[in-house]
């Protein structure tokens, strides 16, 4: 294993080292969001909130081969449509904070185990990036609008087990 975390600051440079934390892969580091975006394998249609975040939504939490959080896909209004973004897990934008990173990977694993239909996976879509967020927002917007209660049910609320799934 990997023993620290790396979180780009603003200017795309390294400002935090914390220990237990996954790296990012380096050539995702300071890579572009449309190479870093390569790396994405699933998603967990469901979004995820920062512990140490002020109860925002930071997008639905997208994993590389290995399980680990390469990136966030967040919703973006453009007029009457709404388009899917990737933002690098790497980026300052992304709003991730320390322990992020493996709550997110713990998450996931434990979706993936309890076979959830809300796990997203690139090779269930055609290998198409396009089709893979197309079918995390679907599935998003249907659960939200069958339950009507999105904070509920359809955000991921880190907790020190992630029992709020």
């Amino acid at each position: 294993g990997v023993s620290s975390l790396f979180v780009g600051n603003d200017q795309g440079g390294i400002n935090r080292n914390m220990s237990t934390e996954f790296i990012p892969p380096s050539h995702f580091a300071n890579a572009t969001p449309e190479l870093a975006e390569q790396g994405v394998c699933a998603v967990i249609a469901k979004h995820f909130i920062s512990k140490g975040g002020d109860g925002i939504a930071l997008g639905f939490p997208a994993f590389d081969v290995d399980g680990h959080l390469i990136g966030l896909y967040r919703e973006i209004q453009a007029g009457s449509s709404t388009q899917i973004v990737f933002v690098p897990a790497a980026d300052a934008e992304s709003g991730l904070e320390p322990g992020d990173i493996s709550r997110a990977a713990s998450a996931y694993k434990t979706e993936v185990e309890k076979k959830s239909d809300s796990v997203h996976s690139l090779d269930k879509h055609g290998d198409s990036i396009d089709r893979l967020k197309e079918a995390v927002a679907i599935y998003h917007w249907s659960k939200e609008a069958f339950t009507g209660d999105l904070r509920k049910n359809n955000i991921m609320r880190p907790g020190p087990t992630f029992s709020g799934l």
